[in-house]
């Protein structure tokens, strides 16, 4: 996905700087075309360099006395292109689509250096979703190995079957998710219904 992502910025800014030096050449040309149009009227060269001399030379040898200036039509269409420029200049819109750009190239960059770091310590993206997958699948079959000795538990112990021995039948397999059974009592032990040796006496006399 960040490939694809470069690849698109980078044909993005591409096209960009594309039509900044269009609109760069146009401006340029413009003025050029401005230039010679006004000395061609007013017949004043002190401000002519000398390739534009010649190009106002040659296009005055070749197209006769048309020459001297735009026709209506090249002139209102050179109008509307100055007029559109100075709209797109106004809105600020080549501004604000070069910082767009700027700024994704920049994201761009912090997010590759970030994912270098990353690889440099030893992590590996295409590691991460197996391991994860593994870790996940082994938590869910211990929860439901888990699961099925509670309701086994519960089950006998509503049948009327001892608690312990039920309990240490459910539980006997011990694992790292399993819950380990308390040692039994000593059969030599008394088992008292209030958990101290003191009432011993007191169950013999019942």
């Amino acid at each position: 996905y960040l490939e694809n992502l470069q690849d698109r910025l980078k044909e993005t800014i591409k096209q960009h700087s594309q039509i900044i030096h269009a609109s760069v050449s146009l401006i340029k040309e413009l003025s050029d075309v401005a230039t010679m149009l006004t000395l061609s009227q007013s017949g004043s060269e002190l401000q002519v360099t000398n390739i534009k001399r010649l190009i106002l030379e040659f296009e005055n040898m070749h197209a006769g006395d048309n020459s001297r200036g735009l026709n209506s039509s090249d002139v209102n269409n050179l109008r509307g292109m100055i007029t559109d420029y100075r709209r797109l200049d106004e809105s600020h819109l080549l501004q604000d689509s070069l910082m767009c750009c700027k700024l994704a190239n920049e994201s761009l960059e912090k997010v590759q250096s970030l994912l270098h770091q990353l690889k440099a310590n030893g992590w590996e993206m295409t590691e991460a979703s197996p391991r994860s997958s593994h870790v996940l699948n082994g938590s869910q079959s211990a929860n439901r190995s888990l699961r099925e000795k509670i309701r086994a538990f519960n089950q006998a112990s509503e049948q009327g079957e001892n608690p312990l021995q039920n309990f240490s039948m459910c539980f006997s397999c011990n694992s790292n998710t399993d819950i380990l059974p308390r040692d039994l009592p000593d059969a030599t032990r008394s088992r008292t219904n209030s958990g101290y040796e003191g009432d011993v006496d007191s169950e013999v006399d019942q």
